[in-house]
């Protein structure tokens, strides 16, 4: 009966640390130290997209790539000071959600389609979407549900119309380019000359003014405006005798801002007016004229060099374009259809300023850009052979 108790002694004794050596001191039990709180990781962005291949109306020999600009996202950046403990790391703000614009493609069918390479557009207070296809006009029924194409204009009468306007009693006007004048369109789509009749630089009635390959149009009342090669010309359409004056530019191309006989205009393909300013899309800068300066005074809003970055705009602003195809005012903003770079970006017109990207997918080409009365955006996608409209957030 004493077997267990002399069991347990023997348990007892082997868990029991042993002494130390005699001349050897104890050293106590190193303790872990306590390890200091992470601070919370900042989460990458994500790369930069790609840059997207230049069309074949690029920028000029020796225009400047653009580079995107500071260290590529992820990239570690030069050592700091050691994070503070947690509890010292203010939450992130978290950044609000961009609301993206609803796109719908309207009519669209390829090379075989309707709308093969379409360009040039205007909006008529009838309803319709007149669009440039090659050498014809073609108008598109806004309202019907399946947005049916007809021929206005068709091949022949017209050589590169790449510019319509609508005034406001209806009247449809085309720049007849290749043929350097400026016309009238019929209900039937017969063409009546206005101004111009062969390649030139000169101011004048009808068709003694002399136009050089014209390439946009607005009108306002009874002006109808002209972007030329370089310059951007007014015609007096209540005037019988549409004489013709000069409110831009010069014979020879430029960029110089200032007052008439100062001012330059480079290669003008867009046209926008927002109460007495004449927007100008001026290949890569976006530039704006005082219709009620006496002097005629052109200013750059943005775009100081070519390029695609967003950001301030004025001459000395980050802001690049590539190449200007199309202006439309919508809600305060000018629209901007960067054709080089298949994007839609936006510039803020009360106070600095400043450019945002706000469609960058799926336009395929911008061309011709127009904004209807509910400030719905209407573009041209000249390689995706396609009309869509934009409804912005």
């Amino acid at each position: 009966m004493r077997r267990p108790l002399l069991l347990a002694a023997v348990m007892v004794a082997a868990c029991t640390p042993s002494p130390p050596a005699p001349g050897v001191a104890a050293s106590p039990r190193a303790s872990r130290p306590p390890t200091a709180a992470r601070s919370p990781l900042a989460t990458p962005e994500g790369p930069l997209p790609g840059t997207p291949t230049p069309t074949s109306e690029g920028p000029r020999p020796g225009m400047p790539t653009p580079t995107p600009e500071g260290p590529r996202p992820g990239t570690p950046g030069p050592a700091g000071p050691p994070s503070p403990p947690a509890s010292a790391v203010p939450a992130p703000t978290p950044t609000p959600s961009l609301r993206t614009p609803l796109v719908e493609t309207l009519l669209a069918g390829g090379l075989d389609g309707p709308l093969p390479f379409p360009k040039a557009l205007a909006l008529g207070a009838d309803g319709a979407a007149y669009v440039q296809v090659g050498e014809r006009i073609v108008a598109v029924d806004l309202a019907a549900p399946a947005h049916p194409a007809t021929t206005l204009v068709p091949a022949g009468r017209l050589v590169q119309p790449q510019a319509i306007a609508v005034g406001p009693d209806g009247t449809r006007y085309a720049v007849d380019s290749t043929r350097h004048r400026i016309v009238s369109l019929a209900a039937d789509g017969a063409p009546t000359p206005l101004a111009g009749s062969e390649a030139g630089f000169a101011d004048g009635p009808g068709a003694a003014a002399r136009f050089t390959l014209p390439a946009a149009l607005a009108v306002a009342g009874t002006t109808l405006y002209v972007a030329d090669a370089n310059s951007v010309r007014a015609i007096a359409l209540a005037d019988p005798a549409h004489p013709v004056t000069t409110l831009a530019g010069a014979a020879a191309p430029g960029t110089a801002d200032g007052p008439l006989g100062t001012s330059r205009i480079a290669d003008p393909r867009a046209l926008a007016l927002a109460g007495t300013t004449l927007y100008i899309g001026d290949f890569y800068k976006v530039r704006a004229l005082d219709l009620e300066d006496p002097a005629h005074a052109v200013t750059t809003v943005a775009g100081a060099e070519a390029g695609d970055v967003d950001g301030p705009g004025g001459e000395a602003g980050t802001a690049r374009f590539g190449r200007i195809q199309g202006l439309a005012l919508a809600g305060g903003r000018l629209y901007v259809a960067d054709r080089q770079y298949s994007k839609l970006k936006a510039l803020t017109l009360s106070g600095p300023p400043t450019v945002t990207t706000v469609l960058a997918e799926g336009l395929d080409e911008p061309g011709g850009l127009a904004a209807d009365a509910q400030g719905r955006l209407y573009v041209t996608a000249y390689a995706g052979h396609a009309l869509k409209r934009i409804t912005l957030p």
